[in-house]
């Protein structure tokens, strides 16, 4: 459903859709909308004021942003459209399963693809429900952030191992930094510190996030690893141990 990698990195270096090269424009949507000043202002609050890398972006590079962002919105809105027939069979539904970043208030994905689409849209976004809630749980909820809310559990540690880092978004080629460490989780246990580029985990190259995020799916708690990072212009091998955080 998501934009092509390359498309977003395109349109965040070049700052902007219409200098995108034609092979790369034809892979989103005929129209994508950015008059929405609330939307904005939600993509702004999702960092927080004293983040180390976001406080310090220029006004450019925070457009840069939150153009990415648009980009992701507005290619699943509309791959979500074209998964359907044509002409429309009204007893079709298709279910998209994305971050509640792209859900929220129906700012994006619903929004970009409500313009140009006459079907019903509906949003479900899960919700933490702490354990002293059961007791006085509201059997009607009205609320803007979704059409509906699921009441998930609360967990007091995940369920599958974390490393403990928050990575920089990669810019260009240039390579996706640790801009956190969080204390006692396993990165941490292991020596990773913030400036380091995560270089490979076991034998998968980490390139971003989410080729992060799908390697450590590969392991449980309690598991072993090798961690490679790179460390002012040197490589380093950490052994790494997937422990909870005491």
């Amino acid at each position: 459903m998501n934009a092509p990698r390359e498309v977003v990195r395109a349109v965040r270096a070049s700052g902007g859709f219409s200098s995108l090269a034609p092979e790369l424009r034809k892979r989103l949507p005929p129209t994508i909308d950015l008059s929405s000043s609330e939307h904005r202002a939600v993509v702004r609050s999702y960092f927080d004021p004293e983040d180390a890398l976001h406080s310090r972006l220029s006004p450019e590079d925070q457009e840069r942003l939150y153009l990415a962002q648009v980009t992701w919105d507005a290619a699943m809105g509309w791959q979500a459209g074209e998964a359907l027939s044509k002409p429309a069979d009204p007893r079709e539904i298709v279910v998209v399963l994305i971050g509640a970043g792209h859900v929220a208030y129906d700012l994006g994905a619903a929004r970009q693809l409500a313009g140009g689409f006459t079907g019903g849209i509906a949003s479900l976004i899960p919700v933490t429900v702490p354990p002293q809630a059961k007791s006085v749980a509201p059997k009607k909820v009205s609320a803007a952030y979704a059409q509906f809310l699921w009441g998930v559990p609360q967990t007091a540690q995940p369920t599958l191992p974390v490393l403990g880092v928050s990575l920089m978004g990669r810019i260009g080629k240039e390579p996706s930094q640790v801009i956190h460490v969080e204390e006692r989780w396993s990165a941490a246990a292991a020596g990773v510190r913030v400036g380091d580029v995560l270089r490979r985990l076991d034998d998968v190259r980490i390139d971003g996030s989410a080729t992060l995020q799908r390697k450590l799916g590969d392991y449980r708690w309690g598991d072993t690893a090798t961690l490679s990072i790179e460390r002012n212009g040197e490589t380093l091998t950490l052994p790494l141990h997937f422990r909870r955080n005491p």
